[in-house]
């Protein structure tokens, strides 16, 4: 159990640094998008075409597709293998830990999309109803990092719980939800992959190699099947061993130790930096009403925190959970404004939702303003909470 606790305090410092990595890139996007001598230059990185030649197979792409189809999947990888992680062996063995960080991924998921489902019911837009689900725990944490110790462990503990469970359950809905036509024998290909997967899972195999390779080809398949090749590695991650014989897997925990670093420090600062440098001469008041971006902004904005704290505090009144020690009410609702900082993962179910062919500045205006005004709220109860914080700790 003790291990458990350290990994997750691991994960918190690893993504407290992440998340302060991603504010500068955000900013460093704005910037080169908005600047007269840079902004052809950071579209021209954007959309560089890049053709990659197999023989006679011929595949004509874009940096931000490789970026948002292709390495997006490690990060899905690595997220999944954090889950499984607490699941087997860390936080989350007893699982009466899971029940308030579980009420509040479902509040935090329901509630922001019923804000967003009245601003565009009766409306094609209506399908972007996921965007304002998400939580990004990186640039949350970067945040938090602000204020030092006067958020302690616990805090973060929550935050990444909560989060993770959040990530896994907005993993499910793009499976299920954001999947175009099936091609079912591509699709037939993946489901056997899996299964080859679990059984050198239960065999006990536990080089890297063997799921990495077949991973590769379960990403080729679901992407022909019709799902978003990025679901490929939250399964992977599923299939992965973490204990053999009682002890935690050194090929897990290799991976693991391989993978936080490219995906903290590079794969999603890139991302950031790809999806986040928006033009801000072109949003307009028309931009600013339409209902995509109302919902969006509200979803996070309100909606979050909303459910966030409703379905916490709902949890602790059913007699089901108790409020963490050293986590107070207040302190809990500042966290659950912070929780509206959707940024990453709202800017790629936006992506899947919207940008088939081209940018879709409506919804990535709306993301950023949501999570920027969550950012900013957050930070006021943040720091008008502090000092009673600190006497409590």
């Amino acid at each position: 159990m003790m291990q458990g606790k350290i990994k997750l305090v691991t994960l918190a410092k690893s993504e407290v640094a992440s998340g302060l990595v991603i504010i500068f890139t955000f900013i460093t996007a704005l910037i080169l998008a908005n600047l007269h001598a840079t902004s052809h230059f950071y579209q021209d990185i954007v959309f560089l075409p890049i053709t990659m030649k197999f023989g006679d197979l011929i595949y004509e792409t874009t940096v931000v597709q490789i970026v948002n189809d292709g390495l997006m999947t490690l990060f899905f990888l690595f997220i999944g293998m954090e889950l499984k992680y607490q699941l087997v062996c860390g936080e989350y063995q007893d699982r009466k830990t899971l029940v308030m960080p579980a009420f509040a991924a479902i509040g935090g998921i329901v509630v922001p999309a019923l804000v967003y489902w009245f601003f565009n019911r009766n409306q094609e837009s209506i399908k972007g109803w996921a965007i304002p689900i998400a939580t990004d725990t990186a640039f949350l944490l970067g945040v938090v990092s602000l204020f030092g110790e006067a958020i302690s462990k616990k805090v973060r503990a929550f935050i990444v719980s909560f989060s993770l469970i959040d990530d896994a359950l907005a993993l499910l809905i793009l499976a299920i939800f954001y999947t175009a036509n099936i091609n079912f024998i591509a699709l037939s290909i993946s489901v056997g992959l899996v299964c080859i997967l679990l059984l050198l899972n239960a065999r006990g195999v536990q080089q890297n190699s063997f799921y990495l390779l077949l991973g590769f080809f379960l990403w080729l398949s679901m992407v022909e099947s019709g799902c978003h090749g990025t679901l490929s590695g939250a399964i992977l991650a599923l299939t992965l061993p973490v204990m053999v014989n009682g002890k935690i897997s050194s090929s897990f925990h290799q991976l693991e130790k391989i993978l936080r670093p490219l995906v903290c420090f590079v794969i999603l600062p890139l991302f950031v930096f790809i999806n986040s440098g928006i033009d801000l001469d072109s949003i307009s008041v028309d931009i600013l009403k339409a209902p995509i971006s109302l919902g969006i902004i509200a979803g996070l904005f309100v909606g979050k925190p909303l459910g966030l704290f409703g379905f916490s505090w709902l949890s602790v009144r059913l007699k089901l959970a108790r409020l963490p020690h050293q986590i107070s009410w207040s302190l809990l609702y500042a966290v659950s404004v912070l929780g509206g900082i959707g940024f990453t993962l709202s800017l790629f179910i936006g992506d899947l939702t919207f940008e088939a062919t081209e940018p879709n500045y409506t919804m990535r205006v709306g993301v950023i303003i949501g999570s920027v005004l969550s950012a900013i709220y957050g930070c006021i109860c943040l720091f008008l909470i502090k000092k009673e914080y600190s006497h409590s700790a």
